[in-house]
């Protein structure tokens, strides 16, 4: 008794040498790690192409064979169980590709290795999971859908073929289909974690994106400020209340065709309201600079586009609807004297 039990404690150990993740570790990746997460021969294929994944299935195939065909005659009596101990191996194989003692019990789907189990125990049911197998795959497309029915196949054969209840073929197929039940949920599992790592990246990248558009749109104010200080010929004005306190400073950049505005402790306008700026020449109607607004800190730094030479002698401030007026409605809180163009 204690040989059997050593000889299927021997086939787990075989089984959970899995192809896809020793192979790995030869090229330094974790296959668990790309692609759909899976350690087997499909993903070994998605990620890494032909060569690696027939070197993943050869492995995945030929342990199994070793298994359940080798192990079990090895120092075997005359009077040993040897049907039941070649699929106690098998199935210890199977399990341990699936749940490998040797990579943290996170192994593949076990496919490859259950065929080539059946390939020892039943040429003709192997054919039989192949080609459902096979089937499903054109039907469905999709690995784990077909796996399943591939294992669910083999003891309906076993039934049909008139084997009896008790059979170790049909125990043997019976748990290989559970166990690939098992597996195909795990992979489900995976696969909403999966789902749910990339909606959280897709809303990083997102959060990420928005702030790069904020960045490059803060950049893009902070050239065309400094843009406001190049050139020959500028224009300054300091706008006053009545109390003589500088609330608004104006730069005019007439090379550049650019009014910069920078306030300070000057309260937002009120809702629906906003502040316009004016040029005023003496015998002349004002003429609207452009409308700007402050933070709730009473502090403001905005570029306007004004393409003229500004021939204004007085600059001023009115409380105006939002989007400005045509001319002023109301009585300018901030006026101040131009300068005259530097060169």
């Amino acid at each position: 008794m204690f040989a059997i039990v050593f000889k299927v404690f021997v086939a787990y150990l075989l089984g959970s040498l899995n192809g896809s993740l020793l192979l790995g570790r030869l090229i330094g990746v974790d296959i668990r790690q790309e692609g759909s997460g899976n350690a087997g021969g499909t993903n070994a294929l998605r990620t890494h192409g032909k060569l690696f994944a027939l070197g993943v299935v050869l492995i995945d195939v030929l342990k199994a064979v070793v298994a359940a065909a080798w192990l079990p005659r090895l120092g075997a009596g005359s009077g040993d169980p040897l049907p039941w101990i070649q699929v106690a191996c098998g199935a210890a194989a199977v399990i341990g590709h699936c749940y490998p003692i040797y990579f943290g019990f996170r192994g593949g789907k076990g496919m490859a290795t259950l065929i080539g189990v059946y390939a020892v125990l039943s040429p003709v049911m192997l054919m039989v999971v192949v080609l459902t197998w096979l089937a499903c795959i054109a039907l469905f497309g999709y690995v784990g859908i077909a796996t399943m029915a591939g294992a669910a196949a083999a003891p309906v054969y076993t039934v049909l073929t008139g084997q009896g209840m008790s059979s170790p073929m049909l125990i043997f197929s019976v748990a290989m289909a559970l166990l690939a039940g098992a597996g195909a949920l795990r992979l489900s599992q995976r696969g909403a974690e999966l789902e749910q790592d990339v909606s959280a990246l897709t809303d990083e990248l997102e959060a990420l994106r928005l702030q790069l558009a904020s960045a490059e749109a803060e950049l893009a104010r902070y050239d065309s400020i400094a843009a406001t200080f190049v050139g020959q010929s500028l224009r300054f004005a300091t706008l006053s209340a009545p109390d003589q306190v500088p609330r608004l400073h104006l730069i005019h950049n007439e090379d550049q065709d650019l009014l910069l505005v920078a306030a300070a402790n000057l309260p937002p306008a009120p809702p629906e309201r906003t502040y316009q700026l004016w040029g005023i020449r003496e015998g002349e109607d004002p003429v609207s600079l452009g409308v700007f607004n402050t933070s709730p800190e009473g502090a403001a730094l905005q570029t306007l586009v004004f393409g003229s030479e500004l021939p204004f002698d007085v600059g001023a401030v009115t409380e105006e609807p939002t989007g400005g007026s045509l001319q002023p409605t109301t009585t300018p809180f901030l006026v101040g004297d131009w300068t005259s163009p530097t060169s």
